[in-house]
């Protein structure tokens, strides 16, 4: 009873203790995820051991047994010399610069790979030697294999290329080998990424060559798309414009018509004029009704001059003299009507001159 209340508080006073010392970290370097053997001795059983966070230990006993702690604490532990291993367990982050291998075309390759690592099981490295040069083999041996099993162009070529294989087949790849890999099955590999590649100098600066040919020959092509389209907008617009000086002429010629048949047909109501002139005897009634209707004759002549909507200064200046000649005439007809149609016939000169002389424009 007395041993075992000695015990107690033997293991009361060494936790007391060791929970007030603060572990020192741990020096782990890139290469390292565990420590070189170091030794410590247990004077009496039981003993306090001291962990930083994230860390685990392997410590093999006297007879060589080996145990995993992955947190600290007192620990029954017998007395006698005992070894002591630290193992990482954080996120680590390692990037494997331009591994390069030869495609199956015979051309270099170069891939810049990145892995986020952890220790998933620190008692599966108890085995291997270099757990960490382990991994690092095994990953820059599957990416040095998958380029030797595909074209230049697979791996190099435009992401827009159905050859062009994207990054995700080549993590996959690398994922698959560190799985199927039994020394490597302490490790989790939480992320891979594919940070770079390189192809042959030679090849990608052919590649630059045939770019800038490519853009050279679409400048051109474009140029004289758009040459071919200004050529052919000329040629649409100086039909059009034929066509409008074919209309024009057609216009013309229909006015000039037009036109000629006014005076032809003034020239009659002139005539007729003059034959009303020499019959002195003939009935007022009738004298008034021949007025009229020339009156009506001469004001529709007027406006369908007018509407043909082109002039030239001859036949404009013969209408104006035979109109001018018509009302001279039409009141030379009977004197004695004079009185009468004076108003009328006046007002209806100043409506021909009105409506065939030219505005002047302001």
């Amino acid at each position: 009873m007395a041993q075992e209340d000695n015990r107690s508080f033997a293991r009361t006073w060494k936790e007391f203790w060791g929970r007030r010392r603060v572990p020192e970290p741990i020096p782990f370097t890139e290469t390292s995820i565990m420590t070189q053997p170091g030794t410590f001795r247990v004077g009496t059983p039981g003993c306090y051991l001291p962990l930083p966070s994230m860390t685990a230990a392997i410590v093999t006993s006297p007879t060589g047994h080996k145990q995993v702690f992955m947190e600290g604490g007192y620990k029954e532990l017998q007395e006698g010399a005992y070894t002591i291993q630290y193992v990482d367990l954080s996120e680590r982050f390692t990037t494997f610069s331009r591994i390069a291998a030869s495609t199956t075309d015979g051309y270099e390759v170069s891939l810049t790979v990145s892995i986020t690592y952890k220790i998933n099981d620190p008692s599966l490295i108890i085995p291997i030697s270099s757990p960490l040069q382990t991994l690092f083999t095994v990953c820059t041996g599957a990416i040095k294999n998958y380029i030797a099993t595909h074209r230049h162009a697979e791996l190099i070529g435009e992401k827009g290329n159905e050859n062009y294989i994207s990054d995700y087949y080549i993590i996959e790849h690398i994922r698959e080998q560190i799985a199927f890999n039994q020394t490597c099955r302490a490790f989790w590999v939480m992320d891979v990424v594919i940070v770079e590649r390189q192809g042959n100098p030679e090849i990608n600066r052919l590649k630059q060559v045939r770019l800038v040919q490519a853009n050279q020959n679409l400048t051109q092509e474009e140029n004289i798309i758009q040459q071919q389209e200004i050529a052919e907008q000329r040629r649409k617009l100086e039909l059009a414009n034929a066509e409008q000086e074919r209309r024009i002429l057609e216009l013309r010629a229909e006015s000039e018509a037009i036109q000629s048949e006014i005076l032809e047909r003034t020239n009659r109501l002139r005539i007729e004029l003059e034959t009303l002139r020499k019959l002195p005897d003939m009935q007022h009634e009738q004298t008034l009704r021949k007025i009229d209707a020339l009156e009506k004759a001469l004001e529709a002549l007027t406006k369908a001059y007018i509407a043909s909507g082109f002039s030239s200064g001859a036949n404009e200046g013969k209408l104006i003299e035979s109109f001018s000649k018509s009302l001279a005439e039409v009141q030379s007809v009977a004197p004695q009507v004079l009185s009468e149609r004076s108003k009328s016939v006046n007002e209806l000169g100043s409506t021909i001159i009105n409506l065939i002389t030219p505005k002047k424009k302001k």
